[in-house]
C-alpha cells in the first residue's frame, strides 16, 4: 500500500512539475510579448510626438537635407536637458525617418540608411505632413527593431523571479494537497489489507470502517458485507456439523447398546430386539439422503425432472395418503382443490414439499384440530396453503423455520418431529422451482404455509 501512495504522490509530483514549466513558458512568453506591445504603443506614441518637430524641420529646410544630423544633434538624449529653437525634446529611442517612398533617409544609430520599408512597417509609425501632403514617416525603434534595455530587461527579471517564486509556492502547495489526497484515498485501502488479513488468519469478525460515500467506501461495504456473509457461513457451518454430530449421535448410541446387550446375550438375537437396530439404520439413511439433497439443492446442483403435470391431482394423491393418519389422531382434514392446476416442474418434488408440510401440520396438531389445504391459480401461479390448528410458532423462532436441525423443542425430541431438515429441504425445493415459500403463525391459533410455484 505504501507503494501505491508512493505511486500517487509521484504522479501529483510529475504532474506539477509538467503544469509548472508549461505556466511558466507561457506565462513568460506572454508577459514579454505584452510588454513588448506596450512599448510599441509608448514608440509609436513618441513618434506622433516627433512627427510635427520633423514636419517644421521639412518646412525650414525645404527637404530632409541634414536631417540626420538633426536628429543626432537634438532629438537624441543628452545628461542635461537642452532646449532648443524647436521645442524641448528629451528621447531615449531610436529614430528612424523615412522618405515618402518609405526609403530610410536618417537612422539615429546610423545602420540603415537607404533599405526600404515594408507597409507594415511604415504603419507602426507617424506620418510627416506638410501642408497636408504626407513628406515622410517617423518609427521609434518598430517591432522589428526592438531591443530591451536594462531597466526593461530588470523589470522582466523582477517579473520572471516573482512568477517564479508564485509557481514554487503554488507547486508546493499542490505537492502538500496531493500527497495528503493520497494518502486519504489509501488509507481505506489500508484498512481494508489488514481486514483481509485477519480474515484470511480466521479472524471473521474483522471490518472495515466506513467514511464517505465514494466508490472506495463502496468497496469496503461490499467487503464488510463480504465478511459478515462468510462469518455466517462459518457458524452456520458449525452449528451444521454440531447438529449433524448430534443426530448421528442418538441412533448410533441406540444400535450400540442393542448390539453390545445381544453380544453380551443380555438379549436373544430375535426379530423383537433386531427391530430397533433396523428402525435406527433407516433413520441414519433418511438423514445421510436428506443431507445430500439438501447440500445439491444449496448447490443449484439438483436435478430436477420436469413436465407438465395437474399438481391438483398430485394434492388429492398425498391428502389421500395422510388421511388416515389424521383420522386416527383425531383431526379433521379439509381440502379445497381447484382443478385443473398445471404447472411444469418436477412431480415428485413438488410432491415431497407438500408431504413434509401436510405431515408437519397433523404432528403439531393436537387431537380435535383442524388441518385446511387448499390449491387455487392465482394470476401467474399456482398457490398451495397448508393451515393448522395447531399452538402456533413463537416470534422468534418464525425467522429459523427454515433453518437446518431446526426443531420447535428445545429438547429436539423426535416424538413429533423428523430429522429437522424437512422444511430446509422443501424451501430449497421450491426456490429451485422459482418459486416461493412463506409461513404465517399466531400463538395459540395455529400456522399457515404458503407454497407459489409458477404456472410456467
Amino acid at each position: 500500500m505504501r507503494s501505491l501512495w508512493l505511486k500517487l504522490t509521484l504522479s501529483f509530483v510529475s504532474l506539477i512539475v509538467l503544469v509548472a514549466i508549461l505556466m511558466g513558458l507561457l506565462i513568460n512568453s506572454a508577459v514579454r510579448g505584452r510588454f513588448k506591445a506596450y512599448l510599441l504603443t509608448s514608440y509609436q506614441a513618441q513618434a506622433e510626438l516627433i512627427a510635427p518637430v520633423l514636419a517644421e524641420y521639412y518646412s525650414i529646410n525645404g527637404g530632409w537635407e541634414g536631417v540626420g544630423s538633426f536628429i543626432n544633434e537634438f532629438l537624441i538624449p543628452r545628461p542635461v536637458r537642452r532646449r532648443i529653437g524647436l521645442g524641448l525634446m528629451m528621447l531615449r529611442f531610436r529614430v528612424i525617418v523615412a522618405d515618402e517612398q518609405g526609403i530610410i533617409i536618417a537612422d539615429s544609430a546610423g545602420e540603415m540608411v537607404g533599405q526600404k520599408l515594408s507597409s507594415a512597417e511604415l504603419s507602426m509609425g507617424a506620418p510627416i505632413i506638410v501642408d497636408d501632403k504626407i513628406v515622410g514617416v517617423v518609427l521609434v525603434a518598430w517591432a522589428r527593431q526592438i531591443t530591451l534595455g536594462g531597466i526593461e530587461e530588470a523589470f522582466l527579471a523582477s517579473v520572471r523571479r516573482s512568477l517564479l517564486f508564485v509557481i514554487l509556492g503554488g507547486c508546493l502547495l499542490a505537492l502538500a494537497l496531493g500527497a495528503l489526497m493520497a494518502y486519504q484515498i489509501t488509507r481505506p485501502l489500508r484498512e481494508l489489507r489488514r481486514a483481509a488479513a485477519d480474515i484470511a488468519q480466521g479472524k471473521l469478525e474483522s471490518r472495515v470502517k466506513i467514511q464517505g460515500r465514494d466508490e472506495v467506501a463502496e468497496l469496503a461495504r461490499s467487503f464488510n458485507e463480504m465478511a459478515r456473509a462468510l462469518q455466517d457461513q462459518e457458524e452456520k457451518r458449525r452449528q451444521m456439523l454440531a447438529d449433524i454430530a448430534h443426530e448421528l449421535r442418538t441412533p448410533l448410541s441406540v444400535m450400540r447398546g442393542h448390539l453390545e446387550a445381544l453380544l453380551d446375550g443380555l438379549y436373544p438375537l430375535d426379530s423383537a430386539h433386531l427391530a430397533p437396530i433396523y428402525n435406527e439404520t433407516l433413520l441414519l439413511q433418511r438423514l445421510v439422503e436428506d443431507l445430500r439433497v439438501l447440500s445439491l439443492a444449496e448447490a443449484g446442483k439438483l436435478p430436477l425432472e420436469k413436465a407438465w403435470f395437474d399438481v391438483s391431482e398430485l394434492v388429492k394423491e398425498i391428502v389421500e395418503l395422510v388421511g388416515a393418519g389424521a383420522h386416527d389422531k383425531g383431526l379433521t382434514l379439509q381440502s379445497y382443490i381447484e382443478s385443473p392446476l398445471t404447472i411444469y416442474a418436477d412431480r415428485q418434488r413438488i410432491g415431497q414439499v407438500i408431504h413434509n408440510i401436510l405431515t408437519n401440520a397433523i404432528n403439531f396438531t393436537p387431537s380435535g384440530g383442524t388441518v385446511t389445504i387448499r390449491a387455487r391459480k392465482t394470476d401467474s401461479a399456482v398457490e398451495i396453503s397448508i393451515s393448522d390448528t395447531g399452538p402456533g410458532i413463537p416470534p422468534e423462532d418464525l425467522p429459523h423455520i427454515f433453518d437446518r436441525f431446526w426443531r420447535k423443542e428445545p429438547s429436539r425430541s423426535r416424538s413429533t418431529g423428523g430429522s429437522g431438515l424437512g422444511l430446509s429441504i422443501a424451501k430449497e425445493l421450491v426456490e429451485a422451482h422459482g418459486g416461493t415459500i412463506e409461513v404465517q403463525s399466531a400463538m395459540g391459533k395455529g400456522t399457515t404455509f404458503t407454497v407459489k410455484i409458477p404456472a410456467s
